[in-house]
């Protein structure tokens, strides 16, 4: 009798554990489900100006479709989510096809979208990023769209408007007045106009400039560099003449903005000219192992040149630029050979890393589109981590043993290349989990590869782990021999180089 007493409450205790995991998979349906097909996309029930509604992802593989009915007439329809959950919309016609799609508005998590739609019916489709299960507020709004400004239509070169320019300066006031618009402008250099020409954008829209000659050229571009981070502007040096101006929104997305003209005089040198090649190029003057120097292209083509001397032992070396300019960068040995090169690195700013030996060094440092303007110039010197305890073990060959267990190895990248090969035994069936995170510093962005005894890939993961960019590769396995392959991506060590690598049985 206690026996079966016994068997019948395991039995209720494994009920209600698998209870609770089903439950923690789902979540209860919302009044508009179901809604997971276009076929059966749910009519929102929306007044003149929209609506508001309360949704509900219930389950990983849950889609919701909904259909929304235009008012008559042309109408700026918004359409946004709200809510916890990295949501993604779809805005589509009654066929099916994609008219808009939006995914991570403002740097949050939430989606939104902006269309100047005609009288109708439309379908909408929101989704959610890795199947995640949770509520989010759904809201459509309807609104009299902006009229076009007093230069549409301009949305080609043949289209271009001409621009007034007063050489004390000018400024309009237009906009995007639909989804994907794109303004082009002509505008004229007068005679006697002071020699540089500043271009700039103000307001809330995120502007893209590029500045052409009337073949087509590019001869200046720009985005993010003034005003709020989102304006655009360009400084370039131009003779006398007419030019293209392109402006458009890098989000695609409705709104005004403020375009504006100044002719100015040139930029004053530096401190480090004359340094136009590499005869001249100025030895930088570099207070340990990091140091900033303020820099400008003073004339249109300006390409400055510096020296730097490495200290004894070598030195993982960082040169990069920062601030709103498109450079282009080239390092050279004592030879005048070239050692490396980089162009938009890191948005439009270059940057180099690389392990140099002792000696003398040069670099160039140059601006793609042959603009003016001012840069920030960042070298850093960081000597090289030593090798750790299992090196050498770059080859499959020289794969060192690691034992499975929460304590783990610590191991170390010591240069920005370096792969470790380490050897894995799995003696009983199972799931395990691979861990690979950067100790001193969190922006180590590890990769971890799984190879079996013939050295095919079984498996391989990137950011899977649980804080950031570390890896945890999850898999099932025999029991054999495995090899797995441990690398950091990017060029530069993070830290001392540092890392830990854990292997658990699950």
């Amino acid at each position: 009798m206690h026996i079966r007493s016994t068997r019948r409450l395991i039995l209720v205790v494994g009920l209600i554990l698998v209870g609770l995991t089903v439950w923690a998979q789902t979540a209860r349906s919302d009044a508009f489900e179901p809604n997971e097909t276009q076929q059966a996309a749910r009519r929102l029930s929306l007044s003149a100006a929209g609506g508001n509604f309360n949704a509900t992802f219930h389950n990983t593989a849950d889609q919701d479709w909904y259909r929304i009915t235009v008012p008559a007439g042309s109408k700026m329809v918004t359409i946004y989510t709200d809510g916890e959950l990295d949501t993604t919309l779809a805005l589509m016609d009654r066929s099916g096809s994609t008219l808009a799609e939006a995914d991570d508005f403002m740097g949050n998590l939430n989606a939104h979208l902006e269309q100047v739609l005609s009288g109708g019916d439309y379908l909408l489709h929101v989704g959610t990023f890795q199947g995640a299960i949770g509520s989010y507020s759904l809201t459509v709004e309807f609104s009299a769209p902006p009229a076009p400004d007093a230069y549409e239509p301009n949305d080609d070169t043949k289209a271009a408007k001409p621009l007034s320019i007063d050489p004390n300066g000018s400024s309009f006031d237009v906009n995007f007045h639909v989804g994907g618009d794109a303004d082009w402008y002509r505008i004229s250099v007068p005679q006697g106009a002071l020699p540089n020409i500043r271009i700039y954008t103000a307001g809330d829209s995120d502007t893209v400039m590029e500045l052409a000659d009337l073949d087509g050229v590019t001869l200046a571009s720009d985005d993010d560099s003034s005003g709020n981070g989102l304006n655009a502007e360009i400084n370039v040096a131009l003779p006398p003449g007419d030019y293209f101006l392109r402006v458009g929104n890098y989000d695609e997305r409705i709104g005004s903005y403020t375009l504006s003209f100044e002719f100015v005089e040139g930029l004053e040198s530096d401190a480090f000219e004359p340094n136009d090649d590499q005869e001249s190029a100025t030895l930088l003057p570099l207070a340990g192992d990091e140091t900033y120097f303020d820099a400008s292209f003073h004339a249109g083509e300006d390409v400055d040149w510096y020296a730097i001397t490495v200290p004894q032992g070598g030195r993982n070396v960082n040169i990069s630029t920062e601030g709103g300019m498109d450079t282009i960068m080239a390092l050279f040995d004592a030879g005048f050979n070239q050692l490396a090169e980089n162009d938009d690195a890191m948005d439009t700013n270059a940057m180099i890393q690389i392990f140099l030996q002792a000696g003398d060094y040069t670099f160039s440092v140059g601006n793609y589109a042959g603009d003016q303007g001012t840069y920030g110039l960042m070298v850093r010197f960081v000597v090289p981590p030593r090798p750790d305890a299992y090196e050498p073990d770059n080859a499959v060959a020289q794969a060192k043993p690691v034992t499975i267990g929460a304590e783990g190895q610590q191991r170390s990248f010591n240069n920005a290349n370096d792969v470790d090969w380490v050897r894995l035994t799995i003696t009983q069936a199972g799931t395990y989990s691979i861990r690979a995170f950067g100790i001193t510093n969190e922006d180590m962005d590890t990769y971890v590869e799984l190879y079996d005894s013939r050295q095919n890939q079984v498996g391989s993961d990137d950011d899977g782990g649980s804080i950031g960019l570390d890896s945890n590769l999850v898999m099932t396995l025999n029991p054999g021999t495995y090899f797995i392959k441990l690398n950091q991506l990017g060029s530069e060590i993070f830290g001392d180089g540092s890392y830990k690598l854990i292997v658990v049985r699950q």
